[in-house]
């Protein structure tokens, strides 16, 4: 069950969730439309007793999000776990939110113009890797049908693909990656778990998040050493397949 508790700092509401984020947690979106009502405040979404996220509160926070901008006010979030990270690097929504590490970074950002050399630090850690590959791709009831897009991003739980043919969430996938610098094909299986929203989105949209299912440990291996050999060694810009 999720709870949430409201503080302030000068002219920033803290919004301190705990527990799991879901279907259920429509709150979030009435306390933020509230503090916006009445308040004229900046948010700062702080996770650092949050449980677990799903999907559906995903799309809670994200109708959160863009209430906040209409606005005309900002929203951050700190102290994010690396299991809720991981969701938002498959929706690509970890370059549309801005996070921070803890709350007084995030509180810093508010009142600081955060340099890019700074940005380009926090989002490294993250380990996902911007990119422009193609993937072939299926679906696993129709595996003769195949499809073709572009790869945005990837990490080791899933990618987001920019192509014209998306599907449903939880629609199941077959997969194939030919990374640059790898020989062979990598076959891995995926579900839908996000879609891409036009109005946060506009540069990744038509696009889809996928997140890996029951992938091997020596495929896993082979996407995770090649998101640590690129980040560490070259330029994310570099990495184009045609």
């Amino acid at each position: 069950m999720m709870k949430i508790q409201v503080r302030t700092n000068e002219n920033i509401s803290i919004l301190d969730i705990s527990g799991s984020i879901d279907i259920d947690s429509a709150e979030i979106i009435e306390v933020t439309c509230q503090l916006l009502r009445y308040k004229n405040t900046d948010i700062l979404f702080n996770f650092e007793e949050v449980e677990s996220i799903d999907y559906n509160g995903l799309s809670i926070l994200v109708i959160a999000y863009k209430n906040i901008l209409n606005h005309g006010y900002r929203a951050r979030f700190c102290n994010i776990s690396m299991q809720v990270i991981g969701l938002l690097k498959v929706a690509h929504l970890d370059s549309i939110f801005e996070i921070y590490p803890n709350e007084k970074a995030a509180i810093k950002s508010f009142n600081e113009a955060i340099s890019q050399v700074e940005k380009k630090a926090l989002r490294r850690r993250f380990d996902r890797l911007d990119v422009r590959i193609t993937v072939t791709y299926s679906l696993f009831a129709r595996p003769e049908v195949s499809y073709e897009g572009k790869v945005l991003n990837i990490s080791g739980s899933g990618m987001y693909i920019y192509s014209k043919d998306t599907f449903p969430m939880n629609a199941k996938l077959k997969l194939q990656l030919n990374l640059p610098g790898i020989n062979g094909i990598i076959d891995v299986r995926g579900i839908v778990v996000w879609g891409a929203d036009r109005e946060i989105q506009p540069h990744a949209s038509p696009g889809m998040g996928v997140e890996f299912r029951d992938i091997t440990h020596e495929n896993q291996k082979i996407i995770l050493d090649f998101i640590e050999k690129n980040i560490s060694h070259r330029s994310s810009t570099e990495l184009y397949s045609e």
